[in-house]
């Protein structure tokens, strides 16, 4: 995949803080189309749900989908990461996963935080993400007993 350059992208909305309650009837099918298509996942939608009501996660939504976010504390280095949990987008293939990334790091800036960080089922975003200013830190593997 080709780096990003300015130009390629549309106009961009900043993503906003949204309550859950009130997106939940285009949310809800969002996150249940992630987790019909990865399986491996093992959260519901009411965890989601719960979660943002709840305030251990936040929903951002933009034009284009949405983001549930929440805050990660690396017990060793103290590190405290913005980590994107949940990611949606209505239309794929519109770069959606890099254009808020200058967004993000600036909410997660000023909410003290130093890392940002999310996962994917596939490695089909390592290189779009790693010419982007992306490193690829862990790649997890499971296998059942």
């Amino acid at each position: 995949m080709a780096e990003l350059k300015a130009g390629d992208i549309d106009a961009v909305t900043d993503p906003s803080v949204s309550d859950i309650r009130d997106e939940w009837n285009w949310v809800r099918p969002g996150i249940e189309e992630l987790l019909a298509a990865q399986p491996q996942l093992t959260y519901r939608p009411e965890d989601v749900y719960a979660k943002c009501v709840n305030g251990d996660a936040v929903l951002w939504t933009t034009d284009e989908g949405f983001l549930v976010t929440n805050v990660l504390y690396d017990e060793y280095s103290k590190d405290k990461i913005f980590f994107i949990w949940i990611a949606w987008a209505k239309k794929r293939g519109g770069a959606n996963g890099i254009k808020h990334v200058p967004f993000f790091c600036t909410e997660a800036k000023k909410a003290g935080l130093n890392k940002i960080q999310f996962q994917s089922k596939t490695d089909a975003p390592i290189d779009f993400f790693t010419k982007n200013g992306w490193q690829v830190d862990t790649i997890v593997y499971t296998r059942g007993l």
